[in-house]
């Protein structure tokens, strides 16, 4: 049996990267679905049961369960490294509703497993062979509960369509030579580099492709090995995955890329006439990723979904609770959407800013500020959407339990993640030296702060890098340091106090 056999087209010789996910958190899959108008798992702040296929080395599982110590988290993963690691961190933080299992997805049919509310497989579908997508379909067919939520990441097509020539090359000559994955892949996209510098016309004038190309050297080796060895590397188009998903009894709710699931935000009124003829939903979000020539997708999906009406979807959204994820000071109001810019500047967004800057708050609470009492649940709704875009403030879950034991963890294991776990139900995505600030960081100014830094970098044995990757040494590593530091204090700092990530 050959290689390619045994992982059916997925890299299997090196560890991916590891990393969280925010977007696939339950109480953010909540959030999409509220506002699409479906009704998401019935269920108390904090108790689900999740399960992630593909897991890797469980990074958002692990989060997830420390940070919501009444769930059940699952995680499914075909490498064995991946699931000893996992299963070694949990116990470490004793994480006693963490179960991780080294299966295939077919293994894992045949596993003896509870019923999820939410099943997700994050980098899987587009990167195996067709048998395996069968697999996952069948999985969530067979697991998820009713009124369960389903998440699937693809690459998509149209957007794709400049990049498959590229990938093609790079998974063949990356499969020749010497040294592992890694070493294979840059040496691969060194070679297109080359065609690309001579003009080639396949590859000559299309602008995703000099992206790609330029790109390349700020991601790291192993992303791209997994990104693009795999020989089963097939960008999907949405309306083939839909359909797959309805052998699942599921039905489309929305997209968990947020500026995306408003469509204010990415079609014109022209666009929108042609869109409003099309008979189905399926249809439009089809449609859609040729308009926007879309490359990438985040499908929400769900079992049996009940359409809300609006005074139920805003009753339901008034339940959920949101934190902030930055500084109250540092709060932008005009925020980035897509590519346009959203001004938001109003005694109503300071005054949900001010309520939150408090603590996490429900939005319920949030409108019975006497600051609110007359500001209409839409202008509210639209606030706290942009806001979320923009990536200031997060739907949370209302429960509060202890994370610190598990970030603890994360950092005696030269910070593995690149997020920490909040008593808030959910993580918060940081740099590799937000990580270190946040941990283990005692105070002191901000000369002494950017000098522990530097001596935990030694600790851990990596280098200073830069936003472009770039190994940083002597006075440039030292006003890098410096100027995220002060960054880090200015936008962060008090946020994650707030949230109970770092002690006050």
């Amino acid at each position: 049996m050959t290689t390619d056999d045994q992982t059916r087209g997925y890299v299997a010789e090196e560890e991916y990267t590891s990393d969280y996910h925010h977007v696939y958190t339950p109480a953010f899959l909540d959030y999409v679905a509220l506002l699409n108008s479906v009704q998401p798992p019935v269920r108390e702040p904090g108790r689900f049961r999740f399960c992630d296929l593909g897991c890797g080395f469980g990074m958002t599982a692990l989060t997830l369960a420390a940070a919501n110590p009444q769930a059940e988290v699952h995680g499914i993963d075909f490498m064995p490294e991946h699931v000893e690691l996992s299963n070694r961190m949990a116990a470490q933080a004793g994480l006693a509703n963490a179960h991780f299992h080294a299966l295939s997805f077919a293994q894992g049919l045949e596993k003896d497993l509870p019923m999820f509310d939410y099943i997700v497989a994050h980098g899987v579908y587009s990167w195996v062979t067709g048998d395996v997508r069968a697999e996952v379909v069948e999985f969530i067919r067979r697991f998820l509960a009713p009124g369960g939520i389903a998440y699937i990441s693809y690459n998509t097509m149209p957007g794709h369509a400049q990049t498959a020539p590229v990938q093609k090359l790079v998974s063949h000559f990356g499969k020749k030579g010497e040294g592992d994955s890694s070493e294979r892949v840059l040496k691969a996209f060194d070679f297109v580099q080359q065609l690309h510098a001579v003009n080639t016309r396949a590859l000559r004038d299309k602008p995703v492709v000099d992206m790609l190309l330029h790109s390349v050297s700020r991601e790291h080796p192993r992303y791209l090995a997994h990104e693009y060895l795999h020989s089963a590397w097939e960008p999907r188009y949405f309306i083939d995955v839909a359909a797959e998903m309805a052998k699942a009894d599921l039905t489309y709710v929305g997209t968990a890329t947020l500026f995306a699931a408003d469509e204010r935000f990415t079609v014109g009124p022209e666009h929108k006439a042609l869109l409003d003829a099309l008979p189905t939903r399926v249809e439009r979000e089809f449609i859609k990723d040729y308009l926007l020539d879309a490359n990438f997708r985040r499908d929400v999906y769900s079992r049996g979904a009940r359409v809300l009406a609006p005074q139920e979807r805003d009753a339901e959204l008034g339940k959920r609770a949101f934190a902030l994820r930055v500084n109250a000071s540092a709060v932008n109001y005009i925020c980035q959407v897509g590519l346009a810019e959203v001004g938001i500047e109003s005694p109503a967004a300071h005054a949900i800013v001010n309520a939150l800057a408090a603590g996490a708050k429900t939005v319920a609470e949030i409108m019975s500020a006497p600051a609110m009492a007359h500001v209409p649940f839409a202008i509210v709704y639209d606030m706290l959407l942009i806001l979320a875009i923009s990536e200031q403030i997060t739907p949370v879950e209302r429960t509060r339990g202890t994370a610190t034991r598990f970030n603890a963890v994360v950092r005696a294991n030269n910070y593995c993640s690149n997020a920490l776990a909040s008593p808030l139900g959910v993580g918060i995505e940081l740099s590799l030296p937000e990580m270190m600030l946040a941990t283990g960081a005692t105070g002191g100014n901000l000369e002494e702060q950017v000098a522990w830094l530097l001596g935990e970098y030694a600790r851990i044995n990596k280098p200073v890098l830069d936003a472009e990757r770039q190994t940083l040494v002597g006075d440039a590593a030292t006003a890098w340091l410096r100027t995220i530091t002060s960054a880090y204090l200015q936008r962060k700092h008090n946020a994650l106090q707030t949230m109970g990530i770092v002690a006050p």
